[in-house]
């Protein structure tokens, strides 16, 4: 029987559980910020309560987050959504990681989040605990020139009905996972495919050396597979880390994150 209580966790999961995460982020370079919206699906685990999204401000930015809180009425357990403002500014002490033209190949202006272990609480309004998991859709703006991805199946792209100038990304993750690994990338990316079911993702000037190094990932998948299973994630792709982020890598659902040290060959 699991720990009612996580030491490392703000969140009431002993009371309610969120279910699903709808997100509309859109994301401004210029002020290094994103702005959105999400809504929660959560379920109440007791009768008669109350259940409030509570954030950070000190985390989240220096404006505080304007949220709707929901009763959740007692008669039994029941599914309600939440809808929550995210906060006009995001701390760049947060887990988003804003990187200057300098610190990539292309000299363009990426970031990328890294959630692990509990920060994506400093990004979203969500429950830090990994006994929580969900899953989630994000609509995505960003300025066209760039490519958003995420640790989620692509589901596709439009112009942003905003702004002509700006494409609004798709995505979907349908398997349920704790919050440490969403996950989402901003910048400008090109893929190369390098299997079935697997892309690999990076600055166009490291793209083809990741794709040639990257191109036995298909084999490796079916390995992994005849030892543990079918892989349930349905994409498996990687993304390669601009050359000054030499963090070790992280295990994001549907899409990797691999140090750019691994390009070897």
């Amino acid at each position: 029987r699991g720990a009612r209580m996580d030491p490392c966790s703000f969140s009431n999961f002993h009371r309610c559980v969120t279910k699903h995460l709808t997100l509309n982020l859109s994301v401004d370079f210029h002020s290094h910020v994103i702005r959105g919206r999400v809504a929660l699906t959560v379920e109440a685990l007791q009768d008669r309560m109350s259940s409030l999204v509570k954030l950070r401000p000190a985390r989240l930015g220096s404006r505080p987050a304007a949220a709707r809180t929901a009763v959740i009425r007692s008669g039994g357990s029941m599914c309600m959504p939440l809808e929550v403002t995210l906060p006009v500014d995001v701390s760049v002490e947060g887990p988003l990681q804003w990187l200057t033209p300098e610190q990539t190949a292309g000299k363009a202006e990426p970031y990328f989040s890294q959630c692990q272990a509990h920060h994506c609480r400093s990004m979203i309004p969500c429950q830090d605990s990994p006994s929580v998991k969900h899953t989630y859709y994000a609509q995505v703006s960003v300025p066209k020139e760039l490519v958003a991805v995420m640790s989620a199946i692509g589901d596709g792209q439009e112009v942003d009905p905003e702004d002509s100038g700006r494409l609004v990304y798709r995505f979907r993750q349908p398997v349920p996972i704790p919050s440490y690994l969403m996950a989402i990338v901003v910048g400008a990316l090109e893929s190369r495919v390098i299997g079935p079911r697997s892309r690999v993702w990076s600055e166009k000037e490291l793209v083809e050396k990741a794709a040639s190094e990257f191109s036995q990932t298909e084999t490796m998948l079916k390995t992994a597979e005849d030892l543990v299973g079918p892989y349930v994630w349905g994409q498996y792709d990687i993304l390669v880390l601009p050359p000054s982020r030499i963090y070790g890598g992280m295990e994001n659902p549907c899409l990797t994150f691999a140090t750019p040290t691994l390009l070897v060959g």
